[in-house]
């Protein structure tokens, strides 16, 4: 129950972005569409405000940063004036310190009058340092003050910004109205949206497909006097290739081979059916020939990209066919000079192929050797052997091929979630 809820909430949540990115593009092309209508002065007028504010607050930060930068040099001298101070101070205090009357009265006269005047020049070096430094303060103080100012200036440029962005352009007013002009048609189409998908699900599982499931199902063939043979997949498989004998193969799947074998590229598996080539990738194949010496050659197959991919040889012999898929093809066997033995089966008048879409399959008929490719092995089932139904249901997408004496038909999902995640 909490998975189903799960899976019902991410599925409403998917549509409701769709929703509101289709409501989005709606809006905006409408809006847009009478916005172009009307005159566009308006925008103008804001966004030659816009450019003027931009190029004031240019001004306005180029001189703050000059303001900025005198305001650091001037720091720095008053730095500078107040260490000299102190240094001149110190030095003062330390020639105070020396100087002494006994000394001047009956010692070196000449060194302490040295002491005095050195004295009084350090004090009037700090004297001065410490007038300049307060000179300086000032100016820092008016340089502070500038900067405030200009702080302020550039408040009230952003501010003014601010308000001419966040006005109502003319834009945002035709969206208004072409949403006043087309809410309940944009309401019905999210209805649509929503809960249409879910309702023709519900016509197409209760309705539809009971109905397509009791239709005669496909069949190409009524009998097969044999049946194709199919050997046991292997991730590696080694292939004898005899005088005459050609492999049309895919790049990927060659692993090795004798030598005494010729290789030319091909670029389309069978140019018959280029589209249906090019869309199941069997492009840019390999031919490889038996040189026509006696003896056989060996090929070893195997899937150099895919580790979980085995490879299996389908024998078709002659009077015998199977409807096979051609993106399971890794590869064909036939005599040099020849085509492989396909033939296109259409169905237009059947229901089932409008249902599934499918309207061609492809008859491989014998006898050919053909190369056949599946994730983790292929299986084999045989239908309607004793004490079996005589049928089974089967996820097509797992299907690589099936004969043309099977009855064939799509039917409805068990549940109906399951047919509707598709």
């Amino acid at each position: 129950m909490t998975g189903m809820l799960y899976k019902i909430v991410q599925w409403l949540l998917r549509r409701l972005g769709g929703t509101a990115i289709a409501l989005g593009l709606t809006l905006g092309i409408a809006g847009f569409w009478m916005y172009f209508k009307d005159t566009l002065s308006l925008e103008a007028q804001r966004t030659a405000l816009l450019q003027t504010i931009s190029g004031e607050r240019s001004h306005l930060l180029q001189a703050r940063e000059l303001v900025e930068k005198r305001r650091l040099t001037l720091m720095e001298e008053r730095a500078r004036e107040e260490t000299n101070e102190r240094s001149a101070l110190a030095a003062a205090k330390s020639l105070a310190e020396l100087e002494s009357t006994w000394e001047m009265l009956f010692g070196d006269r000449e060194q302490q009058r040295e002491y005095r005047r050195r004295h009084a020049e350090m004090e009037a070096r700090g004297a001065a340092s410490k007038k300049r430094a307060e000179e300086l303060a000032q100016l820092i103080t008016l340089e502070n003050y500038t900067r405030e100012g200009l702080d302020m200036a550039l408040g009230r440029l952003e501010k003014r910004s601010e308000q001419a962005a966040q006005e109502e352009s003319k834009l945002m007013h035709y969206l208004r109205a072409a949403w006043l002009e087309l809410r309940w048609h944009l309401l019905s189409a999210l209805l649509i949206w929503l809960f249409g998908p879910v309702l023709l699900r519900l016509l197409g599982y209760y309705l539809i497909a009971p109905w397509v499931s009791r239709q005669k199902p496909i069949r190409f063939a009524e009998a097969q006097a044999v049946l194709p043979l199919i050997e046991e997949s292997r991730v590696a498989l080694e292939l004898v290739l005899k005088p005459g004998e050609l492999l049309r193969i895919k790049g990927r799947n060659l692993q090795a081979s004798d030598e005494g074998v010729r290789k030319r590229t091909r670029f389309i598996f069978d140019w018959r059916f280029p589209l249906t080539s090019i869309a199941c990738h069997l492009t840019e194949m390999l031919d490889v020939e038996h040189d026509g010496a006696p003896g056989s050659r060996r090929v070893t197959l195997s899937d150099s990209k895919d580790p979980l991919c085995e490879v299996s040889i389908l024998r078709i012999p002659e009077g015998a066919s199977l409807i096979l898929r051609p993106s399971a093809i890794a590869g064909v066997v036939i005599p040099t000079g020849q085509a492989a033995r396909i033939r296109p089966r259409w169905l237009f008048a059947r229901i089932q192929a409008w249902m599934t879409l499918q309207f061609r399959y492809f008859e491989f008929e014998g006898p050919q050797q053909i190369l056949i490719a599946g994730s983790r092995g292929i299986r084999v089932e045989t239908l309607g052997a004793e004490g079996e139904t005589g049928a089974r249901r089967v996820n097509a997408n797992t299907i690589i091929g099936f004969s043309p004496t099977l009855d064939y038909r799509p039917v409805r999902a068990e549940t109906f979630w399951a047919y509707h995640r598709g």
